[in-house]
């Protein structure tokens, strides 16, 4: 038995329709293939590539959302073949010999299918597009093993997405395998969130809908070449033509769009660690936060609400826990939202376990026993059986377990690990861990998210697993780095593959998780955190900030108190997550896809369009931070730079480079011990204006557009209504002749001080004019601009 390449050669018969492209093809000489080209919406094809001559089926698939009826194909006869027309994307058809190319409207090519990138012996450095056959002399064609697709490299590709991958953010050059793994840190390939998403700023991006192990050489194996290797006897994938945030969105409409989390998931989420807790340690740091002036809004229980060795059965430990119910309302009493940690293993010693083996609930071996194993690496973890949530009945019931916890109060839970699913296991639907194990990871968290959204009306989960969909339940965590600087970059470069393939909530452990961080390495991984998406402490040991002294207290004060005042502007990108797609963290290049300095920024990032984030990576507090074209300005010292540069600088301990980008608006809430404590008034904005700039943020009684517009020495702030006082700051405004609000002249007053103790008026110090007043339009004249 050997094993042979089948790769297409030539079309035999073809059939258009207003939507697909049918090709029936010669394969290897003497098979057959069925290539298939679907319109799916103006700027995007699905292209199915089949051994055989029949269609083969999707079953298994990431895709949820449905084409576009505006979509269809405009076919046009060529002297070698077709050429099929989508609006934004034309692909070309070559029959003989055979060969799909990709452009836009105008005949610029984006990329094509490559057949012959061979050595000089003519031995295939990349295999062709087609197939890996199992055969003999006899039967040549036994057994399809593998399809491949082989796409033109171009010199200028870089390549973004592809999950949650703590190596080098442009992934050019790497071979990227999709298979989900308990990666057991930051410093490998393997990672816990595998997405077949990738995207190049040359205007294009491909999504792979496989549920199985698809491996990506971008360039690997050949620099002329990219390929993608999927297991069986087809590869599908949605070819998407646009700029890189187009694609994201594109993307968000084939899998799903993100939910919009309840506000108070933008707060602080305080863990007990990976340690045993009980009643009173809860009690007493739900105290100590606030004592301490650290607004946070939820506690996340960790495995030791259960017992030992029964996890995870979704049942109190009473002895550590004797009255559960009292605690989460006291909790809730003071401010707090309680997450209990959970995984989807339940322990040979829980009496679950015993309950799902009568029902049938667990995944199979082979042979048909309950598959049981050792799937985490904890001190007290115990063999575990694996819930089958294809099982409608195994969902049913592991659903109920959650019920009396969400009856009692408990807001949420940590749905932690799905990512070992043995490659023989069996599932209900009758398919394999070699199928499912991608997948599982989104039945899982769907069951969870769903059961939360509706008992509070609002659904969030802490997720650690991910694949296609799961960007719909929010929000995902980066698992478990070590406790260095090395690992907490890594981590950030996880975070922006993530982002890049439509995980728009991400989040990760302050201070890492594995070992003890020194306090320098924790202040500058909290600085990194609560300037994230979402922020969370937790590790193997405490990560609560007064464990690492006096100084990192009041640092890390300093930031929460920063994340909080920023929570209507992390709510704004929040919902426009829901609308688009986008990360709410941003690597460079989704923003500036035109400057090609940023291809390789992977150490800095947006936090939404405003304002741009340099994490220090080292004990000595020096930092590389590149600024695109535009006007920035220093956020804590309003210095002002012009882009593009480079700054080289040296930072102390309890400075994060942050800078605002020229033309913004940055609304601010007042300090607050938890989110939504009283009402967002006053309600700052933070003005960086030269001409003009505007900003929404987003109230109970609906939408709040604000602008700023500066005509030489005047400058008007209007307000689609005034249902709060404004402090309005002009950044770079060294004074004024007159303010007035809404026509009335309001009083210059003396201080700071003095504007914080009066209901309107306004000040000027420092470069900054701060204006005070309940009013839709203000309006400052005579202004003495730097």
């Amino acid at each position: 038995m050997g094993l042979r390449v089948w790769p297409i050669e030539r079309v035999l018969s073809s059939r258009v329709t207003e939507r697909e492209a049918t090709f029936h093809c010669v394969a290897g000489g003497v098979g057959g293939a069925l290539v298939t080209v679907t319109a799916w919406a103006p700027n995007v094809v699905r292209c199915r590539l089949s051994a055989g001559t029949l269609p083969g089926t999707q079953d298994l698939s990431y895709v949820t959302g449905s084409p576009d009826p505006r979509s269809s194909l405009e076919p046009q006869g060529t002297p070698r073949g077709l050429l099929l027309r989508t609006g934004e994307l034309a692909v070309e058809v070559t029959f003989d010999p055979w060969s799909l190319a990709f452009g836009d409207p105008s005949g610029h090519l984006l990329t094509r299918e490559v057949s012959d990138d061979t050595d000089i012996a003519g031995a295939w450095v990349s295999p062709p597009p087609g197939f890996e056959a199992e055969g003999t002399d006899q039967v040549p064609l036994r057994r399809v093993l593998r399809s491949f697709e082989t796409l033109l490299l171009d010199p200028g590709d870089h390549w973004y997405g592809l999950g949650e991958k703590f190596t080098a953010f442009d992934k050019r050059g790497q071979t990227v395998t999709m298979w989900q793994s308990n990666a057991g840190g930051a410093r490998t390939e393997e990672a816990y969130k595998n997405i077949p998403l990738l995207m190049t700023p040359r205007g294009y991006g491909v999504f792979v809908n496989a549920t199985s192990k698809v491996v990506f050489s971008l360039g690997s194996r050949s620099t002329r070449t990219w390929t993608i290797d999927v297991p069986g006897d087809s590869v599908e994938y949605f070819f998407i033509r646009g700029a890189l945030a187009e694609i994201l969105t594109a993307y968000a409409r084939l899998t799903g769009f993100p939910s919009v989390p309840p506000r108070w998931s933008l707060g602080l989420w305080a863990s007990t660690s990976a340690l045993p807790s009980d009643d009173a340690a809860v009690r007493a740091r739900a105290r100590r936060l606030r004592e301490e002036g650290i607004p946070a809004d939820v506690l996340v229980l960790d495995s030791y609400w259960q017992e030992r060795t029964r996890w995870s059965d979704l049942a109190w430990d009473r002895a550590a826990f004797p009255d559960p119910e009292r605690l989460v309302a006291d909790l809730h009493a003071q401010g707090f939202k309680v997450c209990l940690w959970e995984n989807p293993y339940v322990s040979i010693h829980s009496d679950l376990f015993r309950e799902g083996v009568e029902g049938g609930f667990f995944l199979k071996r082979p042979d048909g026993t309950v598959y049981t194993a050792q799937l985490w690496a904890m001190t007290d973890a115990s063999l575990c059986a694996i819930v089958d949530f294809s099982n409608p009945q195994a969902a049913a019931w592991y659903r109920e377990k959650h019920r009396p916890l969400l009856a009692m109060g408990v807001d949420t839970f940590k749905t932690d690990f799905g990512e070992e699913i043995p490659e023989d296991a069996v599932f209900h639907n009758g398919r394999t861990g070699a199928e499912m194990r991608n997948l599982y990871a989104r039945l899982y968290q769907e069951l969870v998210f769903d059961l939360v959204r509706a008992r509070h009306g609002a659904g969030v989960i802490w997720a650690r697993a991910g694949c296609p969909g799961v960007q719909r339940f929010p929000i995902h965590w980066s698992g478990d780095p070590h406790c260095t600087y090395e690992d907490m970059a890594a981590t950030l470069r996880g975070g922006l593959s993530a982002g890049m393939a439509g995980l728009a909530f991400w989040s990760h452990d302050i201070g890492g998780f594995v070992g003890r961080p020194t306090p320098d390495l924790y202040l500058r991984w909290a600085q990194f955190g609560l300037l994230s998406t979402c922020a969370r402490y937790h590790g193997t040991t405490l990560r609560d900030p007064w464990e690492f002294g006096e100084q990192a207290l009041e640092i890390f004060r300093r930031y929460a108190r920063l994340r909080y005042r920023l929570i209507p502007y992390l709510d704004a990108y929040a919902r426009q997550a829901a609308e688009t797609g986008l990360p709410v963290m941003r690597p460079m290049v989704l923003r500036y896809q035109d400057d090609p300095a940023t291809f390789g920024i992977e150490l800095q990032y947006l936090l939404g369009d405003e304002l741009l984030v340099a994490p220090v990576f080292n004990r000595e507090g020096r930092v590389d931070v590149y600024l695109p074209q535009g006007r920035w300005t220093d956020f804590w010292t309003d210095a002002v730079h012009e882009g593009p540069k480079t700054l080289r600088l040296a930072v102390p301990l309890d400075r994060l480079p942050i800078f605002v980008r020229g033309e913004s608006l940055l609304p601010l809430a007042p300090a607050m011990s938890y989110v939504d404590e009283r009402e967002a008034d006053p309600l700052t904005v933070e003005a960086y204006v030269t001409r003009e700039a505007a900003f929404t943020v987003h109230r109970e009684d609906g939408p709040l557009p604000l602008r700023v517009r500066r005509h030489g020495d005047r400058v008007e702030f209007e307000a689609a209504r005034a249902p709060v006082t404004y402090v309005v700051r002009l950044h770079g405004c060294a004074g004024a002749d007159e303010v007035a609000a809404e026509g009335a002249v309001l009083p210059h007053l003396g201080s700071d001080a003095d504007l914080e103790g009066k209901a309107l008026g306004w000040v000027s110090g420092s470069g900054i004019l701060t204006i005070k007043a309940r009013a839709r339009r203000i309006r400052a004249t005579g202004c003495r601009f730097a």
